[in-house]
């Protein structure tokens, strides 16, 4: 039986469709991708093989605009064939010559694991992936750019704590009660002051 595990994730802005394939079945809520990605060189597409529930396949044919409604289209017309195909197989690159490709999205993906010989969690070297998430790119960099600024706020507020804590310190030097030092650095909190105290130690640690 194989261990749990967290899997590594990894974020791709576009993916190129050829064929969604699934089973018309009522317990089935699973969805292949068979499709490429762009290399780095640009040289050629690349195959590689995603999966996915239907509404995370809903989400990214939205994000393909009038070519994605023709694909949700041409799925829901086999959905509701009364004749029986198993596996139902959407020819993409058929219905419009060439792979779709769909752009302005963020997906979060990962690898599937197996347990090796020796115990150890890895990827699986086939390529293919599950996407854990899909949103537009343009709110992804919203929240990536708050998520930065409150960073970098964070630092500032450190560096005043760790200022702080330095004060304290060389007003203990000038034998200045602890008391008063903690009231005159602006440490007179008890929080702040422990919060202080903890992140100056973790400093001089790494020192």
């Amino acid at each position: 039986m194989c261990k749990a595990y967290e899997p590594i994730y990894h974020y791709i802005d576009e993916i190129y469709v050829q064929q969604v394939v699934f089973e018309k079945r009522p317990d089935s809520d699973n969805v292949s991708i068979f499709g490429y990605y762009d290399n780095t060189m640009g040289q050629s597409l690349k195959r590689v093989d995603y999966f996915c529930n239907f509404s995370l396949l809903t989400d990214l044919l939205i994000a393909a605009k009038e070519d994605g409604e023709l694909v949700i289209n041409a799925i829901t017309e086999k959905l509701n064939e009364q004749a029986e195909e198993c596996p139902v197989i959407i020819d993409v690159e058929n219905m419009f010559g060439m792979p779709l490709k769909i752009e302005e999205i963020i997906l979060k993906i990962y690898k599937p694991m197996k347990e090796n010989e020796n115990g150890e969690m890895k990827e699986d070297e086939d390529n293919s992936y599950i996407i854990d998430t899909i949103e537009s790119k343009d709110i992804f960099e919203k929240r990536k750019c708050y998520a930065e600024n409150l960073r970098a706020k964070m630092v500032d507020y450190f560096n005043i704590l760790e200022n702080s804590y330095l004060q304290y310190l060389r007003l203990l030097q000038l034998e200045e009660s602890k008391e008063k030092a903690r009231r005159m650095a602006g440490l007179k909190n008890e929080l702040l002051f422990k919060m202080a105290k903890a992140h100056y130690q973790i400093i001089n640690e790494k020192k």
